[in-house]
């Protein structure tokens, strides 16, 4: 199972992939402190730490938004 605390409202991680995604607003601009973590069956458990930047884009086209993804991999504990 995957958690993560510090995301911006708008980018969300998957429990069962771990997969970081979403669409961030111009509204979500700044510097996060992101603290991802993984648990197995078994009750071991990992975390880590990074920090996220989302920038505003300067040009788009009229109502797209900027999409962002990133995969984290943590170390397996077994």
């Amino acid at each position: 199972t995957f958690g993560a605390a510090g995301l911006p409202g708008d980018l969300a991680i998957d429990p069962v992939t771990g997969l970081i995604a979403g669409q961030p607003g111009t509204g979500s601009a700044g510097i996060y402190a992101v603290t991802a973590t993984a648990s197995d069956p078994q009750g071991a458990t990992g975390q880590a730490s990074f920090t996220l930047t989302v920038v505003t884009p300067t040009a788009l086209a009229p109502g797209e938004e900027p999409t962002f993804t990133e995969y984290l991999y943590l170390p397996a504990i077994m």
